[in-house]
């Protein structure tokens, strides 16, 4: 599908999962768009100072994903024009794109079916990072698998996705439950071999069967191979949101 639009530039990192929830809704959608990699261990200066934002969190001041809808081709030390819309926050940037690319069906049009979709994601996002944690530095991985089961409640009893067709509710979610497989399978000294393994069992068991199946279509979707890259995904981790 191919869409015409005002140019987009996404500020993204290779080793955080938040900027491929974007992308993911990008490619979804057909649109073509710029891409601009920060290193966000080394965090360069020049981006702070041309893309202030009041909303940048003071632990977190080199944020994505960034993205800029609007106004030229950038280069990456370059400012946005003033006239550009710029947004951070994944979710925030997801519910633009469902409104500005209607046709694309990002969100359904139903508005109980939309707060499935939203509850859905917050849901994971006030989970995800805690539960992840917690098994990375040692805890049991008993949280992991209930946020997982939670999760997999939302989704329709044979097949299909949270809202019934695809949403930015697939968007949000698949690159969390990558970076799980990801972060997991290269576990910090401090993190309890047993539990990992006690997660892993329950992922591919029959407690999370649905939400397997729900991860394998979402796997074979264009948009997911295009933007999921198994080199850069070993590295996942790093400031996002």
């Amino acid at each position: 599908m191919s869409v015409n639009t005002e140019r987009i530039t996404l500020y993204s990192a290779v080793n955080s999962p938040f900027p491929r929830r974007v992308a993911i809704a990008l490619e979804e959608i057909g649109v073509s768009y710029d891409v601009i990699d920060l290193n966000l261990v080394e965090k360069p200066d020049w981006y702070q100072e041309k893309h202030p934002s009041p909303h940048t969190h003071p632990h977190h001041p080199t944020q994505v994903p960034c993205l800029v809808y609007g106004g030229p081709k950038l280069s990456p030390d370059q400012a946005p024009s003033p006239d550009a819309v710029k947004l951070i926050e994944s979710v925030v940037i997801l519910e633009f794109l469902a409104e500005v690319f209607p046709s694309a069906g990002l969100l359904p049009a139903p508005p109980k079916t939309r707060a499935h979709v939203r509850l859905f994601i917050a849901t994971a996002d006030a989970h995800f990072r805690p539960c992840l944690f917690g098994v990375v530095s040692g805890g049991p991985a008993a949280p992991l698998v209930a946020m997982l089961e939670e999760l997999q409640a939302f989704l329709p009893a044979d097949s299909g996705f949270v809202a019934g067709q695809w949403s930015i509710a697939e968007a949000a979610f698949l690159p969390l439950l990558l970076t799980l497989r990801v972060v997991l399978s290269i576990p910090p000294p401090a993190s309890a071999p047993a539990e990992i393994a006690a997660f892993f069992a329950a992922l591919d068991g029959d407690r999370l069967a649905r939400l397997r199946k729900y991860e394998e279509d979402l796997m074979a979707r264009k948009s997911t191979r295009t933007v999921w890259n198994e080199a850069s995904a070993t590295r996942v981790h790093g400031d996002a949101c």
